[in-house]
C-alpha cells in the first residue's frame, strides 16, 4: 500500500488573469515553509479537498478553503480581486507507480464541486500526455460504493478493499475514507487537540476510531470484531426464524382445532427438550396428542372397510357404468394435474427470468442516473458508446450489421426508456405472479378432485366385488368423511414433523452460535507483535522529544482501543499542550515506522499542518524532524507546512535528507511568476 503526493496546483481566475501556485513533492520529508496567513494551510486543505475528504472535518458541505479561493484574492501588493472561478488539481501515485490526477472545482457557475474530474496519468507533471479521463462524484450517497463514485475509485487505486462495518442502527456501511484519513492528515485548527481528535461521527459507525486503527494496522482483530458483529446479527436472525417456525407450528394446531404445549418461545441448544412440544386435541373431555387421534381414525376406517358391503343386485349395472366413468375421470384428471404441474414449473422459470431482467434494468437505471448526476455537476465528457466506441478499449465498433438512420438516444432519453421498460416488466411480473397463483389454486382443486374420484373408484370396486349387499348412503358418507379427516390429519402431522425438524436444525445453529460466543477473546500473536512495535516506537520517540508530563516508560498502547494510555486511562488528561503535540507526533509517526517492519495497510503518507503549534520546544521540533527524515529511506512521505522561523528551521534541517519548498509572500501569485 502506498500513497504519494506528487504535485499540487491551485488555480484562481480573476478579471485580471490567472492566479495560483504549482508545487512538486518528492518522497521523504517535505517541508512547505511560508509566513503565517500567506496560504500554506490553504495548500494543505487543498490536498484534502482534492481527495474529497473534507467530510472528515465535519458533516458540513462548506468548502474548507480560504477566501482567496472562494471570494476575494489579494496579491503581494495588497490589491484585491474578485474570484470568478477556482479549482484544485492534485497528482498522486500508488505502490505500483501508477498516477492519478484529480481536478475539483472550488467556485464555478457551470461545474458543481461534488464532481471530481480524474485523469489516469501524470496530468500535472506531463500535461501534454494522453490520459484516460473519467468524471466521478463525491460527497453524495454511493460515492464509496458505486463505480462512478470517486472514493470507490480512489480505494481501488490505493489497493484498499473498504470493509463493511456496522452502524449504530446495525445496518452495514463501508469504513469510509473520511474515517481513515484523520490518522494520515492533521489540519491546523483542531487536529492538534488530541489523537484522532477529528474522527467524524456523523456516519453513525460504531467505534470508528478502533475500526480505522484496526484497518490501517491490518490487525486480525478487525476481522474478529467483524465476525463478532456478524455473530450478533446471526443470533438476531436465528431468534426471528425460531419465532416464525413457532408461529407456523401454532397455525398447524389451529387447523386441527388444537393447541400447542411445551414449545419454547426462544431458541434452545438441545432438541428435543426434556418435555417435547405437542399439538393437543380435545377428545372425550381430555387433551390428547395429534398422533393418537390419527391412529384412531385409521383404525375406525379400517374397521368400516372390513365390514360386509350391503347388497347391490338392484344397482349393479349403474355401479359398473359409474365405475367406468369414474376411472375415466381419474385418467383425465391425472393428465390435467400433470399438465398443470408442468405449466406451473414453466411459469416459475419465467418469473425467475423476469426477476433477473428487472435487476439488470434497475442496475442500468442506477448507472444512467449516476451519469446524469455527473452531468448536472458539470461533467462535459461524452459517453463512449455515443461515439460508437468500446467503453473498455476505445476501439471503433458498430452495434448493428446494418446501417441505421436513427439517432442514438440521449442519456436522459435512455433513462426514460429504461424506466418505461422497468414498468413494463414489473407489470409482466405481476401478471406472472397472478397466473402462478391461479394455476396453483387450480392444481390444488384438481388434486382434491382426483383424490375424490380415486376414493369413488375404490368404493365402487369394493361394492361390485362384494356379495351383492348394497351400502346405505349414510355409511358411504361416513366413510368419505373419515377419509377426508384422515387425509387432513396426516397432512398436519407431516407439517408438524417438518417443523420439528426445522427446530432441530435451528437448535444446532444456536448451539454453534453459543460456542462461538464463548470462544476466548484476545489479540492474535501477529496483532500483539504490531502493537508491541508501535508501543516501542511511541515510547522511544517521547524520550527523544523530551516528553515531561509522565515518565514515557509508564505509557502503553491499549490492547482494547489501540491508543496510548496511562494506568488504564486514555492518554490526554493532565498533559501540557506541548506534550499533547509530542504524543501526536510519536503516535502517528509510530504507525509509519511499524509499516516499515510489519505488514499493514498504511499508505506511508503523513501530512501535518503546523506540527510545532508554537508549543513544543525547538529542541523537540528538531528531534521530530530528524525522526521524520527517515521516511525517504522506506519510500514513505511526510509533508508538513510550517511558519517556523528560518533561524530555527534551517539548522534543524541542515544535516537531514529533505525537500524544502520555501515561499516568499503569498502562495497564490499570478501564474507564470516564480514563487
Amino acid at each position: 500500500m502506498m500513497l504519494r503526493i506528487r504535485a499540487l496546483e491551485l488555480r484562481v481566475v480573476t478579471a485580471d488573469g490567472l492566479f495560483g501556485c504549482h508545487f512538486k513533492f518528492e518522497k521523504g520529508l517535505v517541508v512547505l515553509h511560508a509566513r503565517n496567513t500567506m496560504g500554506k494551510s490553504t495548500c494543505m486543505q487543498a490536498i484534502l479537498y482534492a481527495l474529497g475528504l473534507e467530510g472528515m472535518l465535519s458533516s458540513s458541505y462548506a468548502i474548507p478553503l480560504a477566501h482567496a479561493m472562494t471570494h476575494t484574492i489579494e496579491d503581494d501588493d495588497g490589491l484585491s480581486r474578485n474570484v470568478i472561478e477556482s479549482s484544485v488539481l492534485l497528482e498522486i501515485e500508488n505502490a505500483s507507480g501508477d498516477a492519478l490526477t484529480t481536478q475539483r472545482t472550488v467556485k464555478s457557475d457551470s461545474v458543481n464541486n461534488k464532481l471530481i474530474r480524474t485523469w489516469y496519468g501524470r496530468k500535472l507533471s506531463d500535461p501534454n500526455g494522453a490520459y484516460r479521463q473519467l468524471d466521478r462524484f463525491v460527497r453524495i450517497e454511493g460515492a464509496a460504493q458505486r463505480s462512478d463514485g470517486f472514493h470507490f475509485a480512489l480505494s481501488k487505486f490505493l489497493g484498499w478493499e473498504l470493509p463493511a462495518v456496522t452502524r449504530h442502527q446495525a445496518s452495514p456501511c463501508p469504513l469510509y475514507l473520511e474515517c481513515i484519513f484523520p490518522l494520515l492528515m492533521i489540519e491546523q485548527k483542531h487536529g492538534w487537540s488530541g489523537i484522532q481528535s477529528r474522527m467524524p461521527t456523523h456516519f453513525g459507525i460504531r467505534e470508528p476510531q478502533k475500526r480505522a486503527l484496526e484497518f490501517l494496522l491490518d490487525l486480525r482483530q478487525f476481522k474478529v470484531e467483524m465476525e463478532r458483529q456478524k455473530l450478533e446479527q446471526r443470533v438476531a436472525e436465528t431468534k426471528i426464524e425460531w419465532t416464525n417456525v413457532a408461529n407456523e407450528y401454532g397455525a398447524v394446531a389451529r387447523r386441527v382445532g388444537g393447541l400447542v404445549r411445551d414449545l419454547p418461545r426462544q431458541p434452545v441448544a438441545d432438541w428435543p427438550p426434556a418435555a417435547p412440544p405437542q399439538i393437543l386435541i380435545s377428545r372425550d373431555s381430555e387433551l390428547v396428542s395429534l398422533e393418537p387421534v390419527l391412529a384412531d381414525a385409521r383404525r375406525e376406517l379400517k374397521k368400516l372397510e372390513e365390514e360386509e358391503i350391503p347388497r347391490v343386485e338392484q344397482v349393479s349395472a349403474e355401479l359398473a357404468e359409474s365405475l367406468a366413468s369414474a376411472e375415466s375421470d381419474v385418467l383425465r384428471l391425472e393428465m390435467v394435474a400433470e399438465r398443470l404441474a408442468q405449466d406451473l414449473e414453466q411459469d416459475r422459470t419465467q418469473l425467475w427470468a423476469l426477476d433477473a431482467r428487472l435487476e439488470a434494468l434497475r442496475e442500468d437505471l442506477r448507472h444512467n442516473k449516476d451519469i446524469i448526476r455527473l452531468k448536472s455537476l458539470g461533467s462535459d465528457l461524452q459517453l463512449s458508446m455515443s461515439k460508437d466506441a468500446c467503453p473498455t478499449c476505445g476501439q471503433h465498433v458498430h452495434d448493428t450489421l446494418l446501417v441505421q438512420k436513427s439517432q442514438t438516444l440521449s442519456i436522459e432519453e435512455n433513462v426514460q426508456l429504461v424506466d418505461e421498460q422497468i414498468g413494463t416488466f414489473e407489470a409482466m411480473r405481476a401478471d406472472a405472479q397472478r397466473v402462478i397463483a391461479v394455476r396453483e389454486a387450480r392444481l390444488r382443486v384438481v388434486r382434491e378432485k382426483l383424490d375424490e374420484f380415486r376414493g369413488k373408484v375404490r368404493s365402487q370396486r369394493r361394492a361390485l366385488t362384494s356379495d351383492g349387499r348394497a351400502p346405505s348412503e349414510a355409511a358411504i358418507r361416513a366413510r368419505l368423511h373419515l377419509e377426508q379427516r384422515i387425509r387432513m390429519l396426516r397432512e398436519q402431522v407431516e407439517a408438524a414433523e417438518r417443523l420439528a425438524a426445522r427446530f432441530a436444525e435451528l437448535a444446532v445453529v444456536w448451539r454453534e452460535l453459543a460456542e462461538l460466543k464463548s470462544e476466548p477473546k484476545g489479540l492474535s500473536p501477529g496483532d500483539e507483535k504490531k502493537l508491541d512495535a508501535l508501543e516501542r516506537s511511541f515510547v522511544e520517540q517521547l524520550v527523544e522529544y523530551d516528553f515531561k508530563s509522565i515518565a514515557p516508560s509508564a505509557l502503553r498502547i491499549s490492547r482494547t482501543s489501540y491508543r496510548p494510555e496511562y494506568e488504564g486511562f486514555d492518554l490526554g488528561f493532565d498533559l501540557s499542550a506541548s506534550d499533547m503535540i509530542r504524543s501526536i507526533w510519536a503516535y502517528l509517526n509510530g504507525m509509519l515506522e511499524v509499516a516499515r517492519v510489519q505488514k499493514t495497510k498504511h499508505p506511508g503518507l503523513l501530512i501535518l499542518d503546523e506540527p510545532r503549534q508554537q508549543s513544543a520546544s525547538r529542541v523537540s521540533f528538531a528531534s521530530f524532524l530528524k525522526r521524520a527524515s527517515r521516511a525517504g529511506e522506506f519510500g514513505q512521505q511526510i509533508i508538513f507546512a510550517t511558519s517556523e522561523e528560518s533561524s530555527t528551521l534551517q539548522p534543524a534541517l541542515s544535516s537531514l535528507p529533505h525537500t524544502l519548498i520555501a515561499i516568499s509572500g503569498r502562495i497564490l501569485k499570478p501564474m507564470g511568476r516564480t514563487s
